[in-house]
Protein backbone atom coordinates (compact mmCIF):
# COMPACT_ATOMS: atom_id res chain seq x y z
CA UNK A 1 0.00 0.00 0.00
CA UNK A 2 1.26 3.49 -0.89
CA UNK A 3 2.39 5.73 1.93
CA UNK A 4 2.42 8.92 -0.15
CA UNK A 5 -0.06 10.39 -2.62
CA UNK A 6 0.77 9.64 -6.28
CA UNK A 7 -0.69 13.00 -7.36
CA UNK A 8 0.63 15.58 -4.89
CA UNK A 9 3.15 13.60 -2.82
CA UNK A 10 1.46 14.28 0.52
CA UNK A 11 1.52 11.49 3.19
CA UNK A 12 -1.66 9.36 3.23
CA UNK A 13 -3.94 8.77 6.22
CA UNK A 14 -2.80 5.41 7.72
CA UNK A 15 -6.40 4.45 8.65
CA UNK A 16 -8.44 5.33 5.54
CA UNK A 17 -5.66 5.42 2.95
CA UNK A 18 -6.91 8.77 1.61
CA UNK A 19 -4.94 11.85 0.74
CA UNK A 20 -5.92 14.85 2.87
CA UNK A 21 -5.39 17.13 -0.14
CA UNK A 22 -6.73 15.18 -3.10
CA UNK A 23 -9.54 13.39 -1.14
CA UNK A 24 -10.12 10.34 -3.43
CA UNK A 25 -8.75 7.02 -2.08
CA UNK A 26 -5.42 5.83 -3.36
CA UNK A 27 -6.37 2.18 -3.45
CA UNK A 28 -9.66 0.85 -4.79
CA UNK A 29 -11.18 -2.56 -4.37
CA UNK A 30 -11.64 -4.72 -7.46
CA UNK A 31 -14.96 -4.04 -9.19
CA UNK A 32 -17.29 -6.99 -9.87
CA UNK A 33 -17.08 -8.64 -13.28
CA UNK A 34 -19.72 -8.79 -16.06
CA UNK A 35 -21.72 -11.72 -17.45
CA UNK A 36 -21.88 -12.35 -21.18
CA UNK A 37 -25.57 -12.34 -22.33
CA UNK A 38 -24.80 -14.80 -25.16
CA UNK A 39 -23.12 -17.66 -23.27
CA UNK A 40 -23.72 -16.55 -19.59
CA UNK A 41 -19.99 -16.64 -18.84
CA UNK A 42 -18.64 -14.41 -16.03
CA UNK A 43 -15.70 -12.22 -17.11
CA UNK A 44 -13.35 -9.87 -15.29
CA UNK A 45 -14.03 -6.15 -15.28
CA UNK A 46 -10.91 -5.53 -17.34
CA UNK A 47 -12.02 -7.93 -20.12
CA UNK A 48 -13.51 -6.10 -23.10
CA UNK A 49 -14.51 -9.36 -24.88
CA UNK A 50 -15.97 -12.58 -23.56
CA UNK A 51 -13.31 -15.18 -22.84
CA UNK A 52 -15.65 -18.02 -23.91
CA UNK A 53 -17.45 -16.84 -27.07
CA UNK A 54 -15.64 -13.63 -27.98
CA UNK A 55 -18.71 -11.38 -27.82
CA UNK A 56 -17.86 -7.73 -27.00
CA UNK A 57 -18.83 -6.04 -23.72
CA UNK A 58 -22.37 -4.60 -24.01
CA UNK A 59 -23.57 -7.22 -26.53
CA UNK A 60 -27.39 -7.73 -26.49
CA UNK A 61 -28.57 -11.29 -27.17
CA UNK A 62 -31.36 -11.71 -29.83
CA UNK A 63 -34.81 -12.77 -28.75
CA UNK A 64 -34.73 -16.22 -30.28
CA UNK A 65 -31.40 -17.26 -28.80
CA UNK A 66 -30.92 -19.51 -25.83
CA UNK A 67 -29.95 -16.61 -23.59
CA UNK A 68 -33.03 -14.60 -24.68
CA UNK A 69 -35.36 -17.50 -23.98
CA UNK A 70 -33.75 -18.12 -20.57
CA UNK A 71 -34.31 -14.50 -19.56
CA UNK A 72 -38.07 -14.92 -20.01
CA UNK A 73 -38.35 -18.48 -18.71
CA UNK A 74 -39.58 -17.32 -15.32
CA UNK A 75 -42.57 -15.46 -16.81
CA UNK A 76 -44.53 -18.66 -17.69
CA UNK A 77 -45.10 -19.96 -14.12
CA UNK A 78 -45.83 -16.44 -12.89
CA UNK A 79 -48.58 -15.85 -15.48
CA UNK A 80 -50.05 -19.32 -14.88
CA UNK A 81 -50.22 -18.66 -11.15
CA UNK A 82 -51.98 -15.30 -11.66
CA UNK A 83 -54.60 -16.87 -13.96
CA UNK A 84 -55.25 -19.67 -11.47
CA UNK A 85 -55.70 -17.22 -8.57
CA UNK A 86 -58.07 -15.05 -10.63
CA UNK A 87 -60.23 -18.06 -11.61
CA UNK A 88 -60.49 -19.26 -8.01
CA UNK A 89 -61.57 -15.80 -6.90
CA UNK A 90 -64.36 -15.55 -9.49
CA UNK A 91 -65.63 -19.04 -8.59
CA UNK A 92 -65.71 -18.22 -4.90
CA UNK A 93 -67.72 -15.00 -5.43
CA UNK A 94 -70.30 -16.62 -7.71
CA UNK A 95 -70.79 -19.72 -5.54
CA UNK A 96 -71.42 -17.73 -2.34
CA UNK A 97 -73.86 -15.11 -3.76
CA UNK A 98 -77.56 -15.75 -2.77
CA UNK A 99 -80.07 -16.13 -5.66
CA UNK A 100 -82.33 -13.33 -4.37
CA UNK A 101 -79.60 -10.78 -5.04
CA UNK A 102 -80.22 -10.90 -8.83
CA UNK A 103 -83.79 -9.51 -9.01
CA UNK A 104 -84.88 -8.91 -5.41
CA UNK A 105 -88.13 -10.86 -6.06
CA UNK A 106 -89.16 -14.48 -5.53
CA UNK A 107 -89.06 -16.51 -8.72
CA UNK A 108 -92.25 -18.53 -9.22
CA UNK A 109 -93.13 -21.10 -11.87
CA UNK A 110 -96.31 -23.06 -12.54
CA UNK A 111 -95.92 -26.50 -14.01
CA UNK A 112 -98.83 -28.19 -15.83
CA UNK A 113 -98.91 -31.78 -16.98
CA UNK A 114 -98.04 -32.32 -20.63
CA UNK A 115 -101.15 -32.04 -22.89
CA UNK A 116 -103.32 -30.35 -20.22
CA UNK A 117 -105.00 -26.97 -20.74
CA UNK A 118 -105.53 -24.48 -17.86
CA UNK A 119 -109.25 -23.86 -17.10
CA UNK A 120 -111.23 -21.75 -14.69
CA UNK A 121 -113.45 -22.95 -11.80
CA UNK A 122 -116.37 -23.71 -14.18
CA UNK A 123 -114.21 -25.90 -16.47
CA UNK A 124 -114.06 -23.38 -19.34
CA UNK A 125 -110.64 -23.40 -21.10
CA UNK A 126 -108.62 -20.22 -20.72
CA UNK A 127 -108.30 -19.88 -24.52
CA UNK A 128 -112.14 -19.67 -24.93
CA UNK A 129 -112.49 -16.94 -22.29
CA UNK A 130 -112.20 -13.22 -23.00
CA UNK A 131 -108.96 -11.55 -22.09
CA UNK A 132 -110.56 -10.00 -18.99
CA UNK A 133 -111.64 -13.44 -17.69
CA UNK A 134 -108.54 -15.47 -18.43
CA UNK A 135 -106.94 -16.77 -15.25
CA UNK A 136 -103.73 -15.15 -14.19
CA UNK A 137 -101.13 -17.79 -13.27
CA UNK A 138 -99.64 -15.45 -10.72
CA UNK A 139 -102.99 -15.02 -8.86
CA UNK A 140 -104.52 -18.53 -8.83
CA UNK A 141 -101.79 -21.01 -8.05
CA UNK A 142 -102.55 -24.64 -7.18
CA UNK A 143 -101.22 -25.76 -3.82
CA UNK A 144 -97.84 -27.44 -4.02
CA UNK A 145 -97.05 -25.92 -7.46
CA UNK A 146 -94.93 -23.06 -6.15
CA UNK A 147 -91.18 -23.27 -6.22
CA UNK A 148 -89.63 -20.44 -4.29
CA UNK A 149 -86.05 -19.39 -4.92
CA UNK A 150 -85.64 -17.71 -1.48
CA UNK A 151 -86.47 -18.66 2.06
CA UNK A 152 -88.88 -15.75 2.60
CA UNK A 153 -91.41 -14.46 0.00
CA UNK A 154 -93.96 -11.68 0.32
CA UNK A 155 -97.64 -12.80 0.38
CA UNK A 156 -99.59 -12.00 -2.84
CA UNK A 157 -101.80 -8.98 -2.55
CA UNK A 158 -105.56 -9.63 -2.47
CA UNK A 159 -107.49 -8.20 -5.40
CA UNK A 160 -111.23 -7.50 -5.44
CA UNK A 161 -113.40 -10.30 -6.82
CA UNK A 162 -114.89 -9.81 -10.27
CA UNK A 163 -118.57 -10.12 -11.06
CA UNK A 164 -119.64 -13.59 -12.27
CA UNK A 165 -120.34 -14.23 -15.90
CA UNK A 166 -124.05 -14.34 -17.07
CA UNK A 167 -124.02 -18.11 -17.59
CA UNK A 168 -122.11 -18.77 -14.38
CA UNK A 169 -124.04 -19.78 -11.26
CA UNK A 170 -123.18 -18.05 -8.00
CA UNK A 171 -121.24 -20.09 -5.49
CA UNK A 172 -122.24 -20.53 -1.87
CA UNK A 173 -119.56 -18.14 -0.60
CA UNK A 174 -120.61 -15.43 -3.02
CA UNK A 175 -124.23 -14.93 -1.80
CA UNK A 176 -126.28 -16.77 0.85
CA UNK A 177 -129.39 -18.76 -0.22
CA UNK A 178 -132.83 -17.21 0.48
CA UNK A 179 -133.87 -20.05 2.73
CA UNK A 180 -130.63 -20.04 4.74
CA UNK A 181 -131.19 -19.24 8.38
CA UNK A 182 -128.88 -16.90 10.26
CA UNK A 183 -126.19 -18.51 12.29
CA UNK A 184 -126.33 -18.41 16.12
CA UNK A 185 -123.48 -15.93 16.08
CA UNK A 186 -125.62 -13.48 14.13
CA UNK A 187 -128.96 -13.87 16.05
CA UNK A 188 -128.75 -15.13 19.63
CA UNK A 189 -131.21 -17.76 20.80
CA UNK A 190 -134.09 -16.89 23.14
CA UNK A 191 -133.02 -19.24 25.88
CA UNK A 192 -129.37 -18.38 25.61
CA UNK A 193 -127.85 -17.20 28.84
CA UNK A 194 -125.65 -14.14 28.87
CA UNK A 195 -121.97 -14.89 28.51
CA UNK A 196 -119.40 -14.16 31.17
CA UNK A 197 -118.22 -11.13 29.25
CA UNK A 198 -121.65 -9.43 29.62
CA UNK A 199 -122.13 -9.95 33.39
CA UNK A 200 -119.81 -11.44 36.01
CA UNK A 201 -120.77 -14.72 37.68
CA UNK A 202 -122.37 -14.74 41.10
CA UNK A 203 -119.35 -16.41 42.70
CA UNK A 204 -116.81 -14.08 41.09
CA UNK A 205 -114.98 -11.93 43.59
CA UNK A 206 -114.79 -8.21 42.92
CA UNK A 207 -111.39 -6.84 42.02
CA UNK A 208 -109.39 -4.74 44.43
CA UNK A 209 -109.87 -1.65 42.32
CA UNK A 210 -113.68 -1.69 42.75
CA UNK A 211 -113.99 -2.09 46.53
CA UNK A 212 -111.56 -3.53 49.09
CA UNK A 213 -112.78 -6.40 51.23
CA UNK A 214 -113.16 -6.14 54.95
CA UNK A 215 -110.12 -8.32 55.72
CA UNK A 216 -107.74 -6.59 53.28
CA UNK A 217 -104.86 -4.78 54.93
CA UNK A 218 -104.16 -1.20 53.86
CA UNK A 219 -101.07 -0.67 51.73
CA UNK A 220 -98.06 0.72 53.58
CA UNK A 221 -97.19 4.33 53.12
CA UNK A 222 -94.60 5.11 50.50
CA UNK A 223 -91.12 5.92 51.81
CA UNK A 224 -88.98 8.49 49.97
CA UNK A 225 -86.21 6.96 47.91
CA UNK A 226 -83.47 8.93 49.69
CA UNK A 227 -84.27 7.35 53.11
CA UNK A 228 -82.59 4.01 53.81
CA UNK A 229 -85.04 1.76 55.71
CA UNK A 230 -83.59 -1.52 57.05
CA UNK A 231 -85.47 -4.75 56.46
CA UNK A 232 -87.56 -6.31 59.23
CA UNK A 233 -85.15 -9.25 59.73
CA UNK A 234 -82.02 -7.23 59.19
CA UNK A 235 -79.92 -6.47 62.25
CA UNK A 236 -78.62 -2.92 62.59
CA UNK A 237 -74.94 -2.70 61.78
CA UNK A 238 -72.71 -2.21 64.82
CA UNK A 239 -71.02 1.10 65.29
CA UNK A 240 -67.53 1.23 63.81
CA UNK A 241 -64.82 1.30 66.44
CA UNK A 242 -62.28 4.11 66.03
CA UNK A 243 -58.88 2.95 64.77
CA UNK A 244 -56.16 3.86 67.23
CA UNK A 245 -53.61 6.25 65.82
CA UNK A 246 -50.11 4.92 65.30
CA UNK A 247 -47.57 6.34 67.74
CA UNK A 248 -45.14 8.89 66.39
CA UNK A 249 -41.41 8.37 66.80
CA UNK A 250 -38.41 10.64 66.80
CA UNK A 251 -34.75 9.93 66.10
CA UNK A 252 -32.53 10.05 69.20
CA UNK A 253 -28.74 10.33 68.94
CA UNK A 254 -26.60 9.10 71.83
CA UNK A 255 -22.88 10.07 71.73
CA UNK A 256 -20.56 7.20 72.55
CA UNK A 257 -18.61 9.22 75.12
CA UNK A 258 -21.80 9.61 77.19
CA UNK A 259 -21.97 5.83 77.82
CA UNK A 260 -19.95 4.07 80.47
CA UNK A 261 -17.89 1.14 79.16
CA UNK A 262 -18.75 -2.27 80.52
CA UNK A 263 -15.21 -3.59 79.99
CA UNK A 264 -11.86 -2.31 78.74
CA UNK A 265 -8.29 -3.49 78.36
CA UNK A 266 -5.73 -0.69 78.19
CA UNK A 267 -5.88 3.07 78.68
CA UNK A 268 -8.66 5.03 76.95
CA UNK A 269 -8.07 8.64 75.91
CA UNK A 270 -10.98 11.09 75.39
CA UNK A 271 -10.45 14.03 72.97
CA UNK A 272 -12.90 16.83 73.90
CA UNK A 273 -13.00 20.31 75.36
CA UNK A 274 -15.56 19.52 78.07
CA UNK A 275 -14.27 18.20 81.37
CA UNK A 276 -15.01 14.58 82.23
CA UNK A 277 -17.13 13.72 85.30
CA UNK A 278 -14.48 11.33 86.63
CA UNK A 279 -10.77 11.66 87.53
CA UNK A 280 -8.35 11.54 84.60
CA UNK A 281 -4.62 11.11 84.13
CA UNK A 282 -2.52 11.49 80.98
CA UNK A 283 0.23 9.18 82.23
CA UNK A 284 0.37 6.46 79.58
CA UNK A 285 1.59 3.95 82.21
CA UNK A 286 -1.56 4.44 84.32
CA UNK A 287 -3.91 2.23 82.32
CA UNK A 288 -6.64 2.21 84.98
CA UNK A 289 -7.30 5.97 84.83
CA UNK A 290 -8.70 7.43 81.58
CA UNK A 291 -6.81 10.16 79.82
CA UNK A 292 -8.22 13.51 78.73
CA UNK A 293 -6.92 15.63 75.83
CA UNK A 294 -8.76 18.93 76.43
CA UNK A 295 -9.18 19.97 72.80
CA UNK A 296 -11.39 19.09 69.89
CA UNK A 297 -9.81 16.70 67.38
CA UNK A 298 -8.79 18.20 64.04
CA UNK A 299 -7.60 16.31 60.94
CA UNK A 300 -4.92 17.27 58.42
CA UNK A 301 -7.52 18.92 56.12
CA UNK A 302 -8.64 21.30 58.93
CA UNK A 303 -11.98 19.55 59.74
CA UNK A 304 -12.90 19.96 63.42
CA UNK A 305 -14.88 17.24 65.27
CA UNK A 306 -16.77 17.37 68.58
CA UNK A 307 -15.05 14.51 70.40
CA UNK A 308 -12.89 11.45 69.83
CA UNK A 309 -11.24 8.51 71.59
CA UNK A 310 -8.46 5.96 71.13
CA UNK A 311 -6.87 3.12 73.16
CA UNK A 312 -3.21 2.88 74.13
CA UNK A 313 -0.91 1.39 76.76
CA UNK A 314 2.70 0.59 77.67
CA UNK A 315 2.76 -2.57 75.55
CA UNK A 316 1.83 -3.41 71.96
CA UNK A 317 -1.64 -4.58 72.93
CA UNK A 318 -4.14 -5.33 71.66
CA UNK A 319 -6.25 -2.78 73.54
CA UNK A 320 -10.05 -2.69 73.50
CA UNK A 321 -13.11 -1.04 75.06
CA UNK A 322 -16.62 -2.62 75.21
CA UNK A 323 -20.07 -0.99 75.59
CA UNK A 324 -23.33 -2.76 76.56
CA UNK A 325 -26.09 -1.83 74.04
CA UNK A 326 -28.77 -4.41 75.09
CA UNK A 327 -30.26 -4.34 71.57
CA UNK A 328 -31.72 -0.85 72.11
CA UNK A 329 -30.05 0.93 69.15
CA UNK A 330 -30.45 0.89 65.38
CA UNK A 331 -27.21 2.25 63.91
CA UNK A 332 -23.66 3.22 64.84
CA UNK A 333 -21.70 5.82 62.85
CA UNK A 334 -18.46 7.77 63.17
CA UNK A 335 -15.20 8.95 61.55
CA UNK A 336 -11.63 7.64 61.43
CA UNK A 337 -9.09 10.49 61.25
CA UNK A 338 -5.35 11.18 61.49
CA UNK A 339 -4.96 14.11 63.96
CA UNK A 340 -3.37 17.26 62.60
CA UNK A 341 -0.47 17.19 65.11
CA UNK A 342 0.34 13.57 64.18
CA UNK A 343 0.24 14.37 60.47
CA UNK A 344 3.22 16.72 61.00
CA UNK A 345 5.05 14.19 63.21
CA UNK A 346 7.55 11.67 61.92
CA UNK A 347 5.52 8.89 63.56
CA UNK A 348 2.95 9.20 60.76
CA UNK A 349 5.70 8.39 58.26
CA UNK A 350 7.34 5.51 60.10
CA UNK A 351 4.18 3.85 61.49
CA UNK A 352 0.52 3.35 60.65
CA UNK A 353 -2.49 2.42 62.75
CA UNK A 354 -6.11 1.22 62.34
CA UNK A 355 -8.93 0.01 64.59
CA UNK A 356 -11.62 -2.67 64.31
CA UNK A 357 -15.28 -2.85 65.48
CA UNK A 358 -16.92 -6.06 66.75
CA UNK A 359 -20.69 -6.64 67.28
CA UNK A 360 -21.39 -9.50 69.68
CA UNK A 361 -17.84 -10.80 69.08
CA UNK A 362 -18.14 -10.68 65.23
CA UNK A 363 -15.85 -8.39 63.22
CA UNK A 364 -18.05 -5.99 61.19
CA UNK A 365 -15.71 -3.10 60.31
CA UNK A 366 -11.99 -2.37 59.84
CA UNK A 367 -10.93 1.25 59.42
CA UNK A 368 -8.41 2.60 56.93
CA UNK A 369 -4.74 2.29 57.85
CA UNK A 370 -3.97 5.84 58.89
CA UNK A 371 -0.63 7.48 58.06
CA UNK A 372 0.55 10.69 56.46
CA UNK A 373 -1.45 11.47 53.30
CA UNK A 374 -4.46 9.25 54.09
CA UNK A 375 -7.72 11.32 54.29
CA UNK A 376 -10.43 10.93 56.94
CA UNK A 377 -13.21 8.40 56.25
CA UNK A 378 -16.71 7.86 57.70
CA UNK A 379 -18.75 4.69 58.34
CA UNK A 380 -22.28 3.63 59.36
CA UNK A 381 -23.13 0.20 60.81
CA UNK A 382 -26.44 -1.56 61.47
CA UNK A 383 -26.54 -2.55 65.17
CA UNK A 384 -30.21 -3.60 65.51
CA UNK A 385 -30.40 -6.44 68.04
CA UNK A 386 -26.70 -6.07 69.01
CA UNK A 387 -25.95 -6.51 72.72
CA UNK A 388 -22.21 -5.66 72.95
CA UNK A 389 -20.11 -3.26 70.87
CA UNK A 390 -16.29 -3.55 71.05
CA UNK A 391 -13.63 -1.17 69.63
CA UNK A 392 -10.19 -2.78 69.39
CA UNK A 393 -6.71 -1.56 68.37
CA UNK A 394 -4.59 -4.50 67.14
CA UNK A 395 -1.05 -5.07 68.41
CA UNK A 396 1.10 -3.15 65.90
CA UNK A 397 4.19 -0.95 66.15
CA UNK A 398 3.71 2.78 66.70
CA UNK A 399 1.39 5.02 68.71
CA UNK A 400 -2.31 4.21 68.54
CA UNK A 401 -3.35 7.89 68.36
CA UNK A 402 -2.54 7.83 64.65
CA UNK A 403 -6.10 6.48 64.16
CA UNK A 404 -8.69 8.30 66.31
CA UNK A 405 -12.42 7.41 66.37
CA UNK A 406 -14.33 10.73 66.20
CA UNK A 407 -18.01 11.75 66.61
CA UNK A 408 -19.12 8.15 67.28
CA UNK A 409 -22.93 8.24 67.69
CA UNK A 410 -25.59 5.59 68.39
CA UNK A 411 -29.13 6.25 67.02
CA UNK A 412 -32.55 4.82 67.86
CA UNK A 413 -36.27 5.64 67.37
CA UNK A 414 -38.19 6.54 70.54
CA UNK A 415 -41.87 7.62 70.96
CA UNK A 416 -42.51 11.35 70.88
CA UNK A 417 -44.10 11.42 74.34
CA UNK A 418 -41.02 9.89 75.99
Amino acid sequence: MNRFCTRCGAPLDPRSGRCPRCAPPQELKAAPGWICPACMRENAVSDRFCTACGKPYGFIAPTGTKAGRASRRWMIPVLAGLVLILGLGIWFVLSHRPPSDLTGRVAERIEFPRGSVPTDSAGVPASDQPASRRPNPEEELPSGALETAGSEAPAPTAEPEEAPAPNEEPTINEAPAPHEEPTPAEVPAVNEEPTSTEAPASNEEPTSTEAPTSNEEPAPAEVPADIDVPAANEDPSPAEEPIPAEPEYRLEEVPLNSLSPSARFGKVYYHQEEALPFPTSNDWRDVETPGHLASRPRDADGNVFTFGLHMDGPELGPYSITFDLAGAYDSFSGWCILPENKARDNDSVQYSKYFQIYCDGVLVYTSDTMKRGVPSSSFTLDVRGVNTLTIQYPATEGPNDLAVLCDAVLTRNVPVNE
